[in-house]
C-alpha cells in the first residue's frame, strides 16, 4: 500500500515462484494496471518506477535472483519470517547507499547497516528484515537463494570445515543475517552477469549455464574471504576500526586524475603500521591496495567508455595514464579487449 507517497510491501522467501507472485501483485495494485510474470520476469510498472526482477531457476535448492530497478517514490520493502522453510540469501546491492534494519531472532533487537554501493549481504529466512530505495536511484542486486538442504549437501564435501565457526550457523539451523564490504573480484562477476546475461540475447539455456557459473564463483569467493579473514593473524584482527577502513579505501580511489595518497598515509589515517594496514586491507578486500586501486581504475574507464561522451585518449588522462598506449595495454589486461572493441561490442 501506498502511504504518503511511499511505496510500501511486505514479502517473504518461502519459495522463488512466489516471489514474482508477490512483486506482480502488489506492483498490479500500485500501478492500477495488469502485470504479467514473462520468462521469469517481472518489469517494474512505468508509474511506479523503471526496472525488472528475474528469476532463474539453476539447480534444485539453487535460484538466482537478479533485480535492477529505481523508484519514483521511496520505497519500503519488509521481509517477513519465513514459516514454510529456512533458506539462506547471499548475495549484494550497489549502485547507491541502501539502509538495511536487520531483525535478528532476538525481540526487539536490531541493527541498522547502509550499504554504498558495495554491500554484501547474507541471512537466513529464519529473521526479519526492511529495506529502504531512495528514489529516483538505481540499484542492482544479485541474490543467491539457497535451501538449508543444498546447503548442507555442499558442505558435506568439506568436512573439515564443518567445525569453522561461520559453517557452525548452518549446521546448527541458527538465524543468520549480517552484512560487509564486497571485493571487488565479487562485484566484477556480478558486473559480468548483468551484462552477459541480462543484456544479451543468448538462448535459455545458455542464460542457465552462464549464471549458474556465476553463482558458484560468488559462493567460492565469499567463503575464500571468510578463510582469509580466519586465517588474519590476531594481532592484525584485533583493534581494526572497519569505518576508518572504509573512508581510507573510498579516500584512495576518490580521484583518479591525481596521483593516489601513499599506502603509509592510509595506514596512519587508520593507526597502523603499514604491514598491519597491507595484511588487514588484503583480507577484508581481497587484494593488495595497488590490485585494489587498477581494479576501480579500470571499472571506471570501463563506465566511462560506455557513456560513449569522452574518447579514448581523454578516458586515459581522465584515470591517470600518462599515454593512452598505457592505458590501453592496462585496459586489455583487465577486460581481454581493447577500449575501442570493448565499446563496439559490449556497450551497445
Amino acid at each position: 500500500m501506498k502511504e504518503s507517497n511511499i511505496l510500501k510491501f511486505s514479502m517473504t522467501l518461502d519459495t522463488t515462484n512466489s516471489v514474482l507472485e508477490q512483486l506482480a501483485t502488489v506492483y498490479a495494485r500500485e500501478s492500477k494496471t495488469v502485470v504479467a510474470i514473462s520468462n521469469n520476469r517481472v518489469n517494474v510498472p512505468g508509474s511506479l518506477g523503471d526496472g525488472y526482477v528475474i528469476c532463474i531457476p539453476l539447480l534444485e535448492g539453487l535460484t538466482c535472483i537478479l533485480s535492477d530497478i529505481v523508484y519514483h517514490v521511496p520505497a519500503f520493502i519488509e521481509r517477513r519470517v519465513s514459516e514454510e522453510q529456512v533458506n539462506y540469501v547471499a548475495g549484494c546491492a550497489y549502485g547507491h547507499s541502501q539502509t538495511h534494519v536487520l531483525m535478528p531472532a532476538t525481540p526487539g533487537d536490531h541493527e541498522i547497516h547502509d550499504i554504498k554501493g558495495d554491500g554484501f549481504f547474507m541471512y537466513s529466512t529464519q529473521s526479519k528484515a526492511m529495506f529502504m530505495y531512495e528514489p529516483g536511484k538505481r540499484t542492482r542486486s544479485f541474490s543467491l537463494v539457497m535451501s538449508r538442504s543444498f546447503l548442507l549437501s555442499e558442505m558435506s564435501h568439506a568436512t573439515k570445515m564443518l567445525s569453522h565457526p561461520f559453517m557452525l550457523h548452518f549446521v546448527r539451523n541458527e538465524a543468520l543475517c549480517f552484512t560487509s564490504a564486497l571485493h571487488p573480484p565479487l562485484l566484477n562477476t556480478v558486473n559480468a552477469v548483468f551484462e552477459d546475461l541480462v543484456h544479451k540475447p543468448y538462448p535459455d539455456f545458455v542464460k542457465r549455464f552462464m549464471c549458474l557459473s556465476a553463482a558458484y564463483n560468488f559462493i567460492s569467493k565469499w567463503f575464500i574471504q571468510e578463510y582469509e579473514m580466519d586465517k588474519m593473524p590476531g594481532d592484525a584482527s584485533q583493534h581494526v576500526n572497519i569505518n576508518d577502513l572504509m573512508k581510507v579505501k573510498d579516500e584512495y580511489v576518490s580521484n583518479f586524475e591525481a596521483p593516489p595518497p601513499t599506502i603509509e598515509t592510509l595506514a596512519r589515517k587508520c593507526n597502523m603500521s603499514l604491514t598491519k594496514f597491507k595484511i588487514v586491507f588484503k583480507s577484508v578486500f581481497g587484494m593488495s591496495c595497488y590490485q585494489y586501486y587498477q581494479s576501480q581504475r579500470m571499472q571506471y574507464a570501463r563506465d566511462l567508455l560506455c557513456g560513449k561522451q569522452h574518447s579514448i585518449k581523454e578516458i586515459a588522462y581522465l584515470t591517470g595514464f600518462e599515454n593512452t598506449a598505457n592505458f590501453t595495454r592496462s585496459f586489455k589486461k583487465s577486460f581481454g579487449e581493447l577500449p575501442r572493441d570493448y565499446v563496439k561490442y559490449r556497450c551497445a
